[in-house]
């Protein structure tokens, strides 16, 4: 019975040591990689393939012009560039804001010849920090784009489900400002079935460039022809709506995955 206190101050000594690797490991397997609070970019979006939630092939390709103040909850997104099914579309700009009076969130969406609007009550950010999970250097891969050292995130999220193997990976590159912030470069998504008899598949590689921390301070204004704020249709917030946000923030690839897994 001498021996039990040396081996139970082993013991601890042992499961200190394992929980202390097991945090250490925890920790630096990924840490979050965030656009900053302000900034603008540009952002190529060509849906390769798709025949995933609709009957037949849809293409979609544009490009776009985002620019985003997370602190003041304001952004633009001017869209361009566009094909729907090899057929160009009309140019458009979105924007989207916070009243600092009456609290809500309120929506154009401005046309060479129209502008709509709506407004909703949000229950969160309406124009949210955009983050991704960057995994520890020791399980990425190296390469460069335009001479820029890229990190590859390995957020595989690389799931099955209803017989459907997806795989996402982000390229991106630090900011040199520090505060875990960084630049998207290319992000691509895939998804493909695993049944011979299903012929289920998606595919979408978003380019970005033009980085910056400045955003032009006068492009949250509204276009003269939209309605006043006050004429804007009060909805309820719900999921189609954030959802439409969500595609206007990230493209393609957060749409398609999203919408899966919801």
């Amino acid at each position: 019975m001498r021996h039990l206190p040396s081996i139970i101050s082993f013991l601890l000594f042992t499961s200190s040591l394992l929980i202390f690797f097991f945090v250490q490991f925890s920790v630096q397997d990924y840490t979050l990689c965030c656009f900053p609070f302000v900034y603008s970019h540009k952002r190529y979006c060509p849906q390769v393939d798709s025949q995933i939630y609709y009957k037949s092939n849809e293409s979609e390709v544009y490009t776009m012009h985002a620019q985003k103040d997370v602190t003041h909850q304001r952004a633009r997104y001017d869209v361009y560039d566009y094909f729907k099914n090899g057929q160009q579309k009309d140019s458009y700009t979105t924007v989207l804001f916070r009243s600092p009076v009456d609290k809500l969130a309120y929506v154009f969406t401005n046309t060479s010849s129209s502008c709509t609007c709506y407004k909703f009550n949000p229950t969160g950010p309406i124009v949210p920090e955009s983050c991704v999970e960057v995994y520890d250097d020791s399980v990425v891969n190296k390469t460069q784009m335009g001479g820029i050292p890229m990190t590859r995130v390995m957020n595989s999220n690389k799931y099955l489900d209803e017989n459907l193997l997806a795989e996402y990976h982000v390229y991106a590159a630090d900011t040199g400002l520090g505060d875990r912030t960084c630049w998207f470069f290319l992000e691509t998504f895939f998804i493909t079935s695993t049944s011979s008899d299903d012929t289920t598949r998606f595919s979408a590689i978003q380019s970005y460039y033009d980085q910056s921390t400045k955003v032009d301070p006068n492009a949250f204004g509204v276009d003269v022809k939209c309605p006043p704020p006050e004429k804007c249709d009060l909805i309820q917030e719900n999921s189609a709506v954030l959802l439409e946000l969500k595609k206007l923030e990230h493209g393609h690839a957060y749409r398609e995955r999203s919408r899966k897994r919801n």
